[in-house]
């Protein structure tokens, strides 16, 4: 198919998704087991038994996030997604260096999922079949399978996601109504009482930058434009549904966890996993289904973020950013080249880092590391709103979507960007800004020269419109 410039580019199915599709494939790249399993702890540490309040209230930031995806996506709807709305806004070589710094954020983002993949399903293998197997082995499994269902069509795929994920929700809603029920002489309205924020501002604070984080993939739908019915329409419902839907579950499970917990602050604060916990006190031998849903929640969330982050991988192969052998496509109009490398990459970073700390620190480790790009990522998007409506779409430009909103949104956005790079970390967290600053500055002069020797490098961004 030809491009705005009459250039034969290669393209995914159009029109294969649906709304639902793609509502449920956001959903599971937002893997909602593993957040509130591993974050739950860590908010009701810095904002006290009213964490269920401050998740309430970081959806809310995210809410203002997703205006700057939604109303991009109205305009110039892109499988190249944060790249694409980027670059046209800012240029050629920001459009060269926030592909560079998408890649790398969310590779090494995903080395995290793939590291709990295996670290997780080898803890049920261990726990319940008292059988050891090496949880690099099985990250391994989990990645060959995401391959042949990622490869084999945007269809099968996606209908994988939304089986996987259904499973999911219905193990942890099995889980926490069980929790109500054997804890129910202490539900009140505690966990959702402000006064109940411990410290008030300060322990929102504390508790706010995790929360935020449960979050990040809200926007997976949006590098799906090119395959999905009416991505005009369609994609700006699926980032706000997904944002109201995974704030509601965060809240529903975050609450039934500290009623299952007897709403006690330090026992909840000081468990490696609240949720499983508070399931072990409702469920008794039952509460594999608990266990089940953190391996179902790390398969669908590695088949959604493959789906989604090959595809601005793709995009940008084929618009000219990355190299070009990055943009083939199978019979089956699957981005195969990308996933390769999306996968490939991921798994390596995941074992060098393996060979040097335990999996629950590799997950920690990388998933802090590629959060941190995430974020800057989206505080530049914001920026890129305004700047695009204003060169771009005057006539359409609205002072509260495309100022207010988005300046709103990169406050926000400070709070959690400071949790990760604020001095006195301990070894590696502290190094971790350093790195991301070096990349950075690797980046920006690689683009500055790259696109002064070839004038043509990034005039090709939002060439390919999904719609068109």
């Amino acid at each position: 198919m030809l491009n705005h410039a009459g250039v034969e580019v290669p393209r995914l199915k159009k029109n294969a998704l649906s709304l639902s599709e793609i509502v449920s494939s956001s959903l599971a790249n937002v893997a909602p087991a593993m957040c509130i399993y591993f974050s739950l702890s860590l908010i009701v540490g810095g904002a006290g038994i009213a964490a269920p309040l401050t998740v309430l209230l970081a959806a809310v930031a995210m809410a203002f996030h997703a205006n700057a995806i939604t109303e991009f996506t109205k305009a110039l709807p892109s499988t190249g997604s944060y790249v694409t709305f980027i670059g046209k806004s800012f240029g050629r070589s920001m459009s060269v260096i926030v592909a560079l710094m998408y890649v790398f954020s969310y590779i090494v983002a995903i080395g995290s999922v793939i590291t709990m993949s295996g670290y997780w399903t080898a803890e049920i293998i261990k726990n319940f079949l008292n059988i050891q197997v090496p949880w690099w082995i099985i990250s391994v499994l989990f990645v060959l399978l995401v391959y042949w269902v990622t490869s084999s069509g945007i269809k099968l795929s996606v209908r994988t996601v939304v089986t996987v994920f259904a499973f999911e929700v219905g193990l942890l809603l099995i889980s926490a109504i069980a929790m109500l029920i054997a804890g129910h002489a202490y539900i009140s309205f505690a966990p959702l009482n402000p006064a109940n924020i411990k410290g008030g501002l300060s322990g929102v604070g504390l508790g706010f930058p995790i929360a935020i984080f449960m979050f990040i993939g809200v926007g997976n739908s949006a590098p799906l434009a090119e395959e999905t019915e009416n991505p005009r329409r369609n994609v700006p419902l699926a980032v706000y549904t997904t944002v109201i839907v995974a704030g509601l579950m965060y809240t529903f499970l975050g609450y039934a966890t500290i009623i299952g917990l007897h709403a006690n602050e330090s026992l909840i604060a000081n468990a490696s996993v609240p949720f499983i916990d508070a399931s072990k006190e409702a469920l008794g031998g039952f509460v594999i289904l608990a266990y089940l849903a953190g391996f179902t929640s790390t398969l669908a969330c590695l088949i959604g973020a493959t789906n989604g982050q090959s595809r601005v991988i793709f995009s940008s192969a084929r618009e000219g950013l990355l190299p070009k052998w990055l943009a083939g496509v199978s019979k089956k109009q699957t981005p195969v080249a990308a996933i390769r490398f999306y996968l490939i990459a991921a798994c390596l970073i995941t074992f060098i880092w393996s060979t040097k700390a335990a999996p629950l620190d590799v997950y920690g480790f990388l998933s802090t590391l590629g959060a941190i790009g995430v974020i800057l990522i989206y505080i530049t998007l914001n920026f890129a709103l305004t700047t695009f409506y204003k060169r771009q779409r005057a006539d359409k430009f609205k002072t509260l979507k495309h100022g207010i909103v988005p300046a709103v949104s990169t406050l926000t956005m400070l709070l959690p960007l400071w949790g990760l790079i604020q001095p006195g970390q301990p070894t590696p967290y502290n190094i971790f800004p350093y790195l991301i600053l070096a990349y950075l500055v690797v980046v920006v002069v690689y683009a500055l020269v790259a696109t002064r020797r070839n004038p043509e490098l990034g005039r090709r961004v939002g060439s390919v419109v999904a719609d068109e």
